[in-house]
């Protein structure tokens, strides 16, 4: 994964490092950065952005994140939802956890 800063008009296809504020719109940390978000970066006066590329090889972090939450969950154990590359576990019951 390449990861750093980059001008906003090379940004296309990178996935965004850091939330930002674009005008009336958030945009969420982790988002794809398409022609049209990437022109709403540039209109709300933002000249550079942090993002990650992927690489040959690179797995997506929500695609990671829901793969580990999969293999932890099982008995007394659930997986909430995936969300910029996190997963909360929750018990069933009160106790101590043991993998």
């Amino acid at each position: 994964m390449w990861f750093g800063e980059l001008p906003t008009v090379d940004a296309v296809d990178c996935y965004l490092a850091h939330s930002v504020q674009a005008g009336d719109k958030r945009v969420g940390k982790g988002q794809l950065l398409t022609v049209e978000l990437i022109a709403r970066l540039h209109e709300a006066g933002m000249d550079s952005v942090i993002v990650a590329r992927l690489e040959d090889g690179d797995t997506h972090e929500n695609v990671a994140a829901g793969t580990l939450a999969h293999a932890l969950a099982g008995n007394g154990i659930s997986a909430g939802r995936v969300h910029t590359g996190r997963v909360n576990l929750h018990a069933a019951v009160d106790g101590l956890v043991r993998f």
